[in-house]
């Protein structure tokens, strides 16, 4: 749930531990949501993977840019 200006701002480790803190917070939502208990807030899951994405984005669009100033 964090926004794309704040995940611009992380440098490379700072986005790699975010990434792994989202992804197991996910895990434990879908968790909760197979064994059939009640979710907290449904809407997590969903905003949940927007910052997935959103870093995965950022990333490679990074490489990118990268590998284009290489050539």
């Amino acid at each position: 749930m964090k926004s794309l200006k704040i995940i611009k701002n992380l440098g490379g480790k700072e986005r790699k531990a975010l990434l792994e803190n989202v992804r197991k917070e996910l895990i434990k939502l879908y968790a909760q949501r197979a064994v059939g208990s009640v979710v907290e807030s449904p809407g997590k899951i969903k905003a949940l993977r927007k910052t997935i994405a959103r870093i995965f984005t950022l990333e490679a669009n990074t490489n990118l840019a990268e590998k284009g100033g290489q050539k």
